[in-house]
């Protein structure tokens, strides 16, 4: 749809009409160049404004993640994640096992988080992976300052939508 808008803009009226390229419009060499350029244009700024974010906000954060654990005991720790997380029983404990065998204290937050990537890259459907992804993002909401669930950079905002992958790519783990 976006291709034909760019041929009506770029004077271009001669669209197919037959059923099955009804869609398809002739460009001129420079719309799509046009298009290319706002596509590029506004990825550059995103990464720009991520580039230069000040990663002791970041730090600081990963410290608390590894520090502050959901609860003292295994019991204690599923009941916290289902009820923040929206997390069923046995998705928490089936999380809490995977933490248990991969990770130092599972207790913590971010053993915790990291128990909930991997589970979720066992999930075979894309639905099950993200709202397994969802989850972590909201558990890791819980070490972010009390006033602010997410961090203003030159007017964006850095912390409110990212994904546990995301993350640990960007810092490394802790």
């Amino acid at each position: 749809m976006r291709l034909h808008e760019a041929a009506l803009r770029a004077g271009r009226t001669t669209v197919s009409s037959t059923p099955l390229s009804q869609h398809v419009a002739a460009l001129p060499a420079p719309a799509v160049g046009a298009l290319i350029q706002e596509a590029w244009t506004t990825a550059l700024e995103g990464l720009r404004a991520t580039l230069h974010v000040d990663p002791s906000a970041a730090r600081s954060m990963l410290l608390r993640a590894t520090t502050q654990e959901l609860g003292p005991t295994r019991e204690a720790v599923i009941d916290t994640v289902a009820q923040r997380a929206d997390l069923s029983v046995k998705q928490a404990t089936e999380t809490y096992a995977v933490a248990e065998e991969y990770e130092a204290n599972p207790r913590s937050i971010w053993s915790y988080v990291q128990g909930l990537t991997h589970v979720s890259q066992r999930r075979p459907w894309q639905d099950g992976r993200f709202a397994l992804d969802r989850a972590a993002g909201r558990l890791l909401t819980l070490v972010l300052p009390k006033h602010s669930r997410s961090v203003q950079h030159r007017g964006h905002t850095v912390f409110a939508n990212w994904s546990v992958r995301n993350m640990y790519t960007s810092f490394g783990p802790p």
